[in-house]
C-alpha cells in the first residue's frame, strides 16, 4: 500500500471517529480531535498534491455542523500555536485547553480579580505554573483619530478611484489595510473587522469588487519587479490576464530559476507572441488576446463509420427526391384532383417509412463495426492494469468506473512528465494511461 493510500485511509478513520462521538464531547475534547484531523488533511496533501481548501471550510464540508462554531475553533487552534511558540516548554495540548478557557472567560483569576472574556484573535494566555502568572500587557487603545483617519482615507479612495492608476489604488488598498487592521481593539468609536479575508474586508469599506483587489494585491507583493505589468495595466491588458500572467510568472520563477523580474518579462514575451487572430475587443476599448492555453480541448475527429454513413444517407435522398419527382410527375399526367392528393399523402408516407428504415440500418451497421473493432481484453491484461491502478476487481464481473478515473487521476498527478520528478517516471505514467483504457475497454466488452 502507497503513502497516500495509507494518509487516505487513517484520515477516514479520524473523521468517521469523531463524527461517531461528536455529541458527547466537550468544547475542549472537540477541538483536540480537529487539531489531530488537521494534521492528517496536511500530512495527505503533501503526499497527494491535491488542492486543499481553508481549515474551517474543510471541516464544515467534511464533519458537518455549523461554519460558525468551526471558525470559532480554527481561531482558538491559531491562538494556541502563537502561545506555544511565545512560552517555552508549552505544549500544544496544554495550549488549546488555555485557549479555549481565555476564549470562553474561564481563565484562572489574575490578581485577585477574574479576567473578561477575550477577543479569539488577540488572547493571550501564559502558562500555569506555581508561581503567580505576570499582569497582562495593557493593550493599545484605539483613538477617535485613528478611526477618523480611517473614515477620511476610505472616502478620498472613493473619490479619486475612477482617476488613479492601478499602481497607485494598489497602494492606498495597502496603506488603508493596515489602519484598518490597527483600529481593531478597544476604544471609543472602534470599528470591528467583519471578515478577516483582506479583500472582502476592502469590498465593504471601499465598494468594488474581490477580484480587482486580490489581482492588485499579488502584484503590489511582486515589487519593483511588477512595473512592466503596471504599465501594460494601463494600457491594453485586463485585470483578468494580469492575474493569468502572474500566476504563469510565479511558475516560471520557480521552474526555471529565475528572478521574478526575469520571470515577469517572459511571461509577457509568451503573451505578445500569441497570434493576432485570437484576440477580441472589449467593451472599454481594449483589445485583448485570448488565454487559451495547452488546457484547451483538441477538436474530436470524427468517426469513419459515421462519415461514410452520412454520405450514404445524403446519396439515398437524392435518389428518393429524383424517384419521386419522376414518381409523382407520370402519375399526375392521368389523374384526377383526389386521386393526386392521395397518391402524393401515400406516396410520401411510404418514403419517410423508408428513410426511417434505412438509418436504423445504418445504426445497426455502425454499432457492429465499432464492436468489431474493439480489441479483446483478456484476464492477464485486465489483471495487470488493476494492479497498476489499485483497484480490485474479478475477471468476467464489473468494475467501479468511478474508482478507476480517480486513480489515475492520483497516479497521473504524481507521474507527470510535468512535475518535479521530470522525466524519471515517463514509462510509469504511460503505464498509468494504458491501464486505464485497457479497463475502460474491458467494460465496453462485458456491457
Amino acid at each position: 500500500m502507497s503513502a497516500t493510500q495509507t494518509a487516505a485511509q487513517t484520515l477516514d478513520a479520524l473523521c468517521a471517529d469523531y463524527k461517531r462521538v461528536k455529541a458527547k464531547l466537550s468544547e475542549k475534547e472537540r477541538v483536540h480531535r480537529e487539531h489531530v484531523i488537521w494534521n492528517a488533511v496536511c500530512d495527505y496533501a503533501k503526499k497527494s498534491g491535491g488542492p486543499k481548501r481553508s481549515q474551517a471550510e474543510w471541516f464544515y464540508r467534511h464533519l458537518g455542523g455549523e461554519r460558525t462554531e468551526y471558525e470559532i475553533h480554527v481561531a482558538i487552534l491559531r491562538t494556541a500555536r502563537r502561545m506555544q511558540s511565545e512560552i517555552n516548554d508549552l505544549s500544544i495540548t496544554d495550549a488549546i485547553d488555555q485557549a479555549v478557557d481565555a476564549y470562553r472567560g474561564r481563565a484562572a483569576p489574575t490578581n485577585g480579580k477574574a479576567q473578561s472574556s477575550l477577543p479569539q484573535e488577540t488572547a493571550t494566555v501564559e502558562k500555569t505554573s506555581p508561581q503567580p502568572p505576570p499582569a497582562p500587557a495593557a493593550k493599545p487603545v484605539v483613538t477617535e483619530e485613528r478611526v477618523k483617519e480611517l473614515e477620511r482615507m476610505c472616502e478620498e479612495y472613493r473619490t479619486l478611484c475612477d482617476a488613479l492608476s492601478h499602481k497607485d489604488r494598489a497602494q492606498r488598498e495597502h496603506d488603508i489595510w493596515q489602519l484598518q487592521m490597527a483600529t481593531r481593539g478597544p476604544g471609543p468609536g472602534v470599528r470591528e473587522c467583519v471578515d478577516r479575508r483582506r479583500e472582502y474586508e476592502l469590498r465593504r469599506l471601499l465598494g468594488g469588487t474581490v477580484g480587482d483587489y486580490d489581482v492588485r494585491r499579488q502584484l503590489y507583493t511582486f515589487g519593483k519587479a511588477a512595473d512592466p505589468m503596471w504599465d501594460r495595466l494601463q494600457t491594453d491588458l485586463t485585470l483578468g490576464c494580469v492575474r493569468t500572467l502572474s500566476y504563469q510568472a510565479k511558475a516560471l520563477a520557480k521552474k526555471q530559476n529565475l528572478t521574478l523580474s526575469e520571470a515577469v518579462l517572459r511571461a509577457l514575451a509568451d503573451y505578445d507572441e500569441k497570434p493576432t487572430s485570437t484576440t477580441r475587443k472589449r467593451n472599454d476599448g481594449k483589445v485583448v488576446k485570448n488565454q487559451g492555453g495547452s488546457h484547451t480541448r483538441a477538436a474530436v475527429k470524427p468517426d469513419p463509420v459515421d462519415v461514410k454513413a452520412a454520405d450514404a444517407a445524403v446519396q439515398f435522398r437524392r435518389e428518393v427526391r429524383a424517384l419521386s419527382e419522376r414518381f409523382v410527375a407520370q402519375r399526375l399526367a392521368d389523374a384526377d384532383e383526389y386521386l393526386r392528393d392521395k397518391a402524393t399523402t401515400d406516396f410520401a408516407q411510404w418514403i419517410e417509412q423508408g428513410v426511417t428504415d434505412l438509418f436504423a440500418t445504418i445504426r445497426k451497421h455502425a454499432m457492429n463495426t465499432r464492436r468489431e473493432k474493439l480489441v479483446k481484453i483478456g484476464r492477464v491484461r485486465f489483471q495487470q492494469a488493476c494492479e497498476i491502478l489499485g483497484v480490485k476487481g474479478e475477471f468476467g464481473k464489473k468494475i467501479d468506473l468511478m474508482l478507476v478515473k480517480r486513480r489515475h487521476h492520483e497516479r497521473s498527478k504524481q507521474l507527470h512528465p510535468d512535475s518535479a520528478q521530470g522525466d524519471a517516471h515517463r514509462s510509469e505514467f504511460q503505464a498509468v494511461q494504458e491501464a486505464r483504457d485497457i479497463l475502460e475497454d474491458y467494460m465496453r466488452q462485458i456491457a
